[in-house]
């Protein structure tokens, strides 16, 4: 391997040892401190052993200026990264999915009782939408929060009877 920048040396073993103290600090959490009977702490362990693992494999690199464990550091980054970025989203869609569960679920909106009806008809009001997929959620009992105003261009329900 060639000559290297200093300061890329030092930044590079300033990050690896950030990395490593604080996946270190994480692996002593769960260990000694958190209730071991949830699930998802031991996976926890697993993805903070493995990082840990990458970190000593990346300082070995810096270490001795060897290009293989830079690079296998920087894949399995990479790849842990993207595998938490699609763990995000599939939980977002699912989280996402459950709550339009729940709620439509409780339709027709009129069967709420009077606190939720405060609480949803500010809600109305405030974002300028009715109901939650449209107006017919009120079945027959259209709220005045869903009514247009003079200049609304949102989405509403016409107070004027239809000729």
């Amino acid at each position: 391997m060639g000559e290297v920048n200093v300061v890329l040396k030092r930044s590079y073993a300033c990050v690896i040892s950030l990395i490593g103290v604080s996946v270190s600090f994480l692996l002593f959490f769960f260990w000694f401190l958190a209730d071991h009977a949830i699930k998802g702490f031991y996976i926890m362990y697993g993805f903070s052993s493995a990082t840990l693992l990458f970190a000593i494999v990346g300082a070995f690199g810096v270490c001795k200026e060897k290009k293989w464990p830079l690079i296998v550091f920087a894949v399995g980054m990479i790849l842990g990264c993207l595998y938490f970025i699609v763990t995000e989203i599939f939980l977002l869609v699912t989280v996402k999915k459950a709550i339009e569960d729940e709620y439509l679920g409780m339709l027709p909106l009129s069967n709420f009782n009077e606190s939720d009806l405060l609480e949803f008809h500010e809600l109305q009001r405030e974002y300028h939408c009715c109901g939650l997929t449209s107006f017919q959620d009120w079945e027959n009992s259209i709220p005045e929060s869903c009514e247009c105003g003079q200049d609304s261009t949102d989405p509403c329900v016409s107070s004027q009877p239809v000729i």
